[in-house]
């Protein structure tokens, strides 16, 4: 049978919606590869060919006239894990369910956010959800870490233009557009000290970039290489700077304790 005899109507394995096919399809691997996809069907128009331990995960449906691929001998595992965090919008036993029926292995409680009494109902039924389905399902919490935040900004926000100057200094500080250059504060006040020129400082999570030109006993210049609105509380992230700051905190720790007697079952450190 031939690659183009091959790649006729090629269907999702999981629900029947059709897909299309790659442009063309050697002979030996044409057929006899199956698997799941757990996307919706208006995101299987533009899919090609899926991936599962590094072989393509299709079937062919209709090859030539009277001739049929033959079944899988075995379903092969999905390798990739989906991780759902589970917050107010998703912690209902029906959302949880439809996200481990759309593929998720993985439910992440952050513990940046809400108290520990609430994450064990949470953990409560996400394991009692779990229990219905016939695979595991991991639970892992994600630790704040180190963070480091804007301070107060006049009007709780400020553009940044891309070339200009920013100051960062010690101590405490309420950017305001009087400011020439801007200058800001940040909840870490070993920022001065830890710091060196050359190294880059990324806010909002690199929405804003800026590169430390010169430094003081207390303030860094910096050129800003991506401007953008800065707003107060905004992370700031230090890629290649060694922090003197610890990396965990004793709310990190609490949340570790109450993980183990949990039996949670990975746990993640953020920065």
């Amino acid at each position: 049978m031939s690659a183009d005899q091959a790649t006729g109507r090629w269907e999702k394995a999981r629900d029947g919606h059709t897909v299309n096919p790659p442009e063309r399809l050697n002979e030996t691997r044409g057929i006899n590869y199956h698997g799941t996809c757990p996307l919706e069907p208006d995101a299987t128009d533009n899919i090609q060919s899926m991936t599962s331990t590094g072989s393509t995960t299709r079937t062919a449906t209709d090859t030539a006239e009277g001739d049929t691929a033959a079944p899988p001998s075995r379903e092969l595992p999905t390798m990739t894990k989906i991780i759902a965090t589970v917050g107010p919008a998703t912690s209902t036993p029906d959302v949880l369910r439809r996200l481990i029926e759309e593929g998720a292995s993985v439910f992440r409680l952050n513990f940046s956010h809400g108290t520990l009494e609430g994450h064990a109902e949470r953990l409560e039924t996400i394991r009692s959800v779990a229990a219905e389905f016939k695979r595991p399902i991991a639970v892992f919490g994600d630790l704040q870490g180190p963070k480091i935040r804007i301070a107060a900004v006049e009007n709780d926000v400020v553009d940044v233009e891309t070339g200009s100057t920013v100051v960062f200094q010690r101590g405490k500080h309420v950017t305001t557009l009087d400011d020439r250059p801007l200058r800001f504060a940040t909840t870490y006040p070993g920022m001065v000290d830890d710091v060196q020129p050359g190294q880059r400082i990324l806010v909002d999570d690199g929405a804003v970039r800026m590169l430390v030109v010169d430094k003081g006993d207390d303030e860094l210049h910096c050129t800003v290489t991506h401007g953008g609105p800065v707003r107060t509380g905004k992370g700031v992230n230090l890629p290649e700077t060694a922090l003197s700051l610890s990396s965990m905190s004793e709310k990190d720790i609490e949340c570790v304790q109450w993980s183990v007697e949990h039996d949670i079952d990975f746990l993640a450190l953020s920065f």
